[in-house]
């Protein structure tokens, strides 16, 4: 997965800054006692020590402060791009908590959950991360494990959607994997769900925006790309045409809803 030495980088800078800030303000109060002592210079030359002092104890301390804050503000990105975005999440847990997780012994258990994973995604290819840890009751951590020692050993395959990261067996045909990766969805997934309801039958184009309340220049558009792809075919050409699903069509169909049934 790509990202996970770029993520690790980053995190690691944030926590380095932190670090180093606390460092700096530490040994600075340490060799800087008179700041908060209150005793008075006795000569000139003490009292100009004291102001360099007092100079060099605030550049310190704000060096300090641009370094905590600078860390902070990294880990707090990191965080809150991992909650915004699914995929990022993913490489977040990837990059950080797979070092930790994977010194563990594979038990009974690792297997057994791998197994799991498996028989899951063979069952619901095209499945988000999300709905995959919920649907099997796995840890975030232990999810994003799992996964990645499965696709590390060419088990299983994912790719970015949008927000989400989705997941199938590495088993499936390429081309049912390209079927997975780009399913119908919105107006074209309604028409298609018209046309399969339709039968051998048919039905004609004022019947499909009868029952779907769109316009005729946006059925013309869709059901233009939806022919570019194969994906639906005439039963009966006419002055008014009739229109039934492909093959194909029936096929993305069926991907479609249960991606949609998975999310």
């Amino acid at each position: 997965m790509r990202g996970i030495i770029g993520i690790r980088i980053i995190f690691f800078f944030g926590v380095f800054a932190i670090l180093s800030g606390i460092l700096i303000q530490f040994n600075a109060e340490v060799n800087y006692p008179e700041q908060e002592s209150g005793v008075m210079p006795a000569s000139m030359a003490a009292d100009s020590d004291e102001i360099i002092e007092k100079i060099e104890y605030s550049q310190k301390d704000d060096q300090s402060n641009n370094l905590i804050f600078t860390g902070i503000g990294i880990l707090f990105t990191l965080l809150l791009a991992g909650t915004s975005f699914e995929f990022f999440k993913v490489l977040l847990l990837v990059s950080l908590l797979i070092p930790i997780v994977s010194k563990r012994n594979n038990s009974e258990d690792d297997i057994l959950n791998r197994g799991r994973i498996l028989g899951y995604l063979e069952a619901n290819a095209g499945i988000n991360f999300s709905a995959l840890r919920d649907g099997l009751g796995l840890a975030n951590g232990v999810s994003a494990y799992h996964l990645n020692l499965l696709e590390s050993n060419g088990q299983i395959i994912s790719w970015r959607d949008g927000k989400l990261r989705r997941y199938a067996i590495s088993s499936l045909s390429q081309e049912e994997v390209k079927l997975i990766q780009n399913p119908i969805i919105g107006t074209r997934l309604a028409i298609l769900e018209v046309l399969g309801d339709s039968g051998n039958m048919g039905i004609s184009g004022p019947e499909i925006r009868s029952k779907l309340s769109i316009s005729r220049q946006l059925l013309s558009h869709h059901m233009l790309e939806l022919r570019k792809n194969n994906l639906v075919s005439l039963v009966k050409e006419s002055k008014r045409p009739r229109w039934q699903n492909s093959n194909e069509g029936n096929k993305l169909l069926t991907i479609s809803k249960e991606i949609k049934k998975s999310d």
